[in-house]
C-alpha cells in the first residue's frame, strides 16, 4: 500500500511540472490544483528516506586470480579403480580342479605372492611328524612340499612369514614366505587347530576354547567356546569362528566379548571360515552343502549352493578367485564372474 502511494506522489509531481511547461493557462491551473490536492493527501502518509550503499568486496583469492599474468603447464594424472560387480550377482566359474592322495585336506589359504598353500594329515597318531603342506603356484602346479610336520592345520601369513599351527606337536611352525624354510618354532600350551592374528596377538582355535597368546607364545587369556571349534579368522577388528555342533557362527572382540552371532536353518556344521578384502566372511556348511557369505556385522549377503561337503572356501586377496575343498580330498578353483 505504501508503495502505491509513493508512486502516486511521483505522478503528481510530474503532472505539475508538465503543466508548468504547457501553453494552456487553464490546463495549468487545473493540473496545479488537482496535483496539490493529491499531494496534500499523500503528504499525510509517513515516508522515510532510506539510503542504500552497495560496496563491492573481492575475496583475497579473487585479487590473486585477477593479478595473474600467466598459468603454468597443467599435469593430468590418470588412475584406474577396480570396480567390483554387485557381489550378490557374482557366479562361480570352474577353472581348475585336482585331488590329493597325501592325506586328507585340513585347511589352506592364499598367500600374497599369488600361491596357495594347504595342509594335509594322514590317518594315525597326531604325534607323528610325517604330514605335509603343499604349495601351488598361480597356475595351480605343485611347486613345494613342506614335510616333517605333526598334524598341521591352520595356516596364516604374517608379513614375510607363513605360520602353520601343528595340532600334534602343539607348536606354530614359522616358515619363510620366499623359501618356506623354517625360521623358528613357537610352542603353545594346547593342541592348536585354526590360527588368526589380530592387534599383535595370535588367536588359536583349540577345539573347546579360543586362546589368545603373544608373539612369543605366552598365553594372555582364553575364552571357553564349547567343543568343535577348529576354524577361525580375523577381520580388521574382530575374531570370527564357527561351532560345528551348535551350528553357530560367533564374532568376538580381542578381549573375548561377543559382538554378534549368526545361525540359519540352511547352515549345518560350519567348518572352514575365511574373509576377503572387504571383511566379508565365508562360512562353509559341511553338512548343508553350501557356503554362507556374511558381512562383518553378521548379516547374510548370499549363499553359494550345491557345493558338496565343503571343508572351506578360501578367497584370494583381489576376490577374483576362490579355492573350495570338498570331502577333505578334492580341491576346485573358481573364478568370480
Amino acid at each position: 500500500m505504501e508503495l502505491i502511494k509513493l508512486k502516486w506522489k511521483v505522478f503528481c509531481a510530474k503532472n505539475i511540472y508538465g503543466a508548468k511547461n504547457g501553453d494552456n493557462d487553464t490546463e495549468l491551473v487545473m493540473r496545479y490544483y488537482k496535483g496539490r490536492k493529491t499531494f496534500n493527501e499523500l503528504n499525510r502518509c509517513k515516508f522515510y528516506q532510506i539510503e542504500v550503499n552497495i560496496v563491492e568486496r573481492k575475496l583475497p583469492i579473487l585479487n590473486l586470480l585477477m593479478n595473474l599474468k600467466s598459468l603454468g603447464e597443467a599435469r593430468v594424472n590418470e588412475s584406474v579403480l577396480d570396480v567390483t560387480s554387485d557381489f550378490r550377482r557374482l557366479q562361480l566359474s570352474l577353472v581348475h580342479e585336482f585331488s590329493t592322495t597325501a592325506g586328507y585336506v585340513r585347511d589352506g589359504t592364499f598367500l600374497s605372492n599369488g600361491e596357495f598353500i594347504f595342509s594335509t594329515r594322514k590317518s594315525g597318531r597326531w604325534e607323528s611328524s610325517n604330514d605335509k603342506c603343499f604349495v601351488y603356484s598361480s597356475n595351480w602346479e605343485c611347486t613345494k612340499e613342506i614335510e616333517s610336520l605333526s598334524a598341521p592345520f591352520g595356516i596364516f601369513q604374517k608379513g614375510n612369514e607363513v605360520l602353520i599351527g601343528c595340532t600334534g606337536s602343539k607348536v606354530i611352525e614359522v616358515k619363510s614366505l620366499c623359501t618356506y624354510n623354517k625360521i623358528k618354532t613357537i610352542r603353545v600350551s594346547r593342541a592348536i587347530f585354526g590360527i588368526a592374528f589380530l592387534k599383535s596377538y595370535f588367536f588359536e582355535a583349540c577345539d573347546d576354547r579360543i586362546v589368545k597368546v603373544d608373539l612369543s607364545g605366552v598365553k594372555v587369556r582364553d575364552v571357553n567356546t564349547g567343543t568343535s571349534v577348529k576354524h577361525i579368522t580375523a577381520t580388521n577388528d574382530h575374531i570370527v569362528f564357527g561351532n560345528r555342533k551348535t551350528n553357530l557362527v560367533t564374532c568376538m572382540d580381542s578381549m573375548g566379548r561377543n559382538i554378534w552371532s549368526y545361525s540359519s536353518v540352511s547352515l549345518k556344521s560350519p567348518c572352514g571360515i575365511d574373509k576377503d578384502a572387504d571383511n566379508n566372511i565365508y562360512v562353509a556348511g559341511k553338512e548343508s552343502d553350501n557356503v554362507h557369505v556374511l558381512s562383518c556385522h553378521g548379516e547374510l549377503i548370499r549363499i553359494f549352493e550345491d557345493i558338496p561337503r565343503p571343508d572351506f572356501m578360501k578367497i584370494d586377496k583381489g576376490r577374483k578367485f576362490c579355492c573350495v575343498s570338498s570331502n577333505r580330498k578334492y580341491l576346485r578353483v573358481f573364478e568370480f564372474k
